[in-house]
């Protein structure tokens, strides 16, 4: 069963979030649709009115597992492939990341984390079971799309989190932010997302990691 206390205050940051984001709509009902099958809490908010798209819904992620730097990068490096996909065979394949101006959208509250999407286009659904036929078909959708994603990756800053990174958050070792050598040198560094706690955190040294090569991760939504 879930915590009440632990909903009500995810509820609470989905209303400031909202509020920040400037949205003149308002949320009429608020449904926990989670998979639980991540660290993120995902709830349906139902509006009062529909978008240019005729859309009266919007979802909101909400965390406070990890970095909120990791977060704000993570969605700063999806909303960029989102718009580069455009005009692709794949435009509108991945849910869409609420902006405000040029950039991705996600909220901070000292605890939590939020960002909102809108509802991914919908196609067929796949059967339980996938035959020979239906498994190659999916095999070269897959290729086609991850084709398109390594199309786009140059024009993607690399992410700034690695495998020891997540070790060192996960351990509990590091304040929880932009605490890495590789955070802290990020093209997304804390002057960039400005936040306001995380920018007020200097860097912390750490012995520089051997360069790596970058990789994209566009196909992946959730933290």
């Amino acid at each position: 069963m879930a915590d009440s206390r632990h909903d009500d205050s995810h509820r609470a940051a989905v209303h400031a979030a909202w509020t920040e984001l400037g949205d003149p709509r308002r949320i009429v009902a608020i449904h926990d649709t989670s998979p639980m099958v991540s660290t993120n809490t995902v709830y349906r908010l139902d509006l009062d009115s529909p978008d240019s798209t005729g859309a009266r819904r919007v979802f909101a992620k909400v965390s406070s597992y990890g970095s909120y730097f990791l977060f704000a990068e993570d969605h700063d490096r999806l909303y960029r492939c989102i718009e580069l996909l455009k005009g692709t065979e794949f435009d509108g394949f991945l849910a869409p990341v609420l902006g405000r101006g040029d950039r991705p959208f996600t909220h901070y509250d000292g605890k939590v984390w939020v960002a909102f999407y809108n509802e991914a286009r919908r196609g067929e659904t796949l059967p339980p079971q996938l035959d020979v036929a239906d498994t190659r078909c999916l095999a070269r959708e897959m290729a086609r799309f991850h084709g398109a994603c390594a199309t786009i990756a140059p024009k993607i800053p690399a992410t700034s989190n690695s495998i020891k990174a997540d070790a060192i958050h996960h351990d509990g070792t590091t304040t929880g932010f932009a605490s890495s050598h590789e955070c802290s040198t990020s093209t997304f560094s804390p002057e960039s997302l400005r936040p306001p706690v995380i920018a007020r955190i200097g860097r912390i040294h750490r012995t520089p990691s051997p360069s790596r090569p970058s990789s994209s991760s566009c196909a992946r939504t959730t933290r």
